[in-house]
């Protein structure tokens, strides 16, 4: 199985919603209902900011195969997002755990699940994660998959 990069083409309009949507018999899987403001879209329009669940963006720009990856158990690819108007910031539909950002910033994850965020690993498994254990990167790998 090979992860394929999602914004590689910068004339590219599509969100990574779009490249599983084949796949995908129902678009409420994109929509937190712990987010009262979610929004699903394909495209990268206003409502991209709105989406509840976002991708990695340190993934965006790679074509790597499963079989790469030493800790699949590890890579967090998904996650709940700090969503609204794209036109303030916002970017639900993607997140980045940059060294100095924390959960609840505009581009990163969001911790509204009692204190902690819904993940989804590279391994195909999904987990709630306290939002101390997101910040400190423990067992967490938001970077190079490789």
């Amino acid at each position: 199985m090979v992860l394929r990069a999602i914004y590689r083409d910068p004339a590219s309009n599509y969100l990574w919603s779009r490249a599983l949507s084949p796949y995908i018999k129902n678009t409420g899987v994109y929509k937190c209902p712990g987010s009262s403001n979610h929004r699903y879209t394909e495209v990268s329009n206003a409502d991209r900011g709105y989406m509840s669940i976002g991708y990695n963006w340190a993934f965006a720009d790679v074509d790597v195969a499963l079989s790469q990856f030493e800790h699949p158990t590890e890579i967090v690819l998904f996650g709940d997002t700090y969503n609204g108007d794209a036109s303030v910031g916002y970017r639900g539909y993607e997140f980045a755990m940059t060294a100095a950002r924390m959960c609840d910033t505009y581009e990163a994850l969001s911790a509204r699940h009692g204190d902690g965020a819904n993940l989804g690993f590279a391994d195909g498994h999904v987990k709630w994660v306290p939002r101390n254990t997101i910040n400190a990167k423990t067992g967490l790998r938001f970077y190079a998959p490789w």
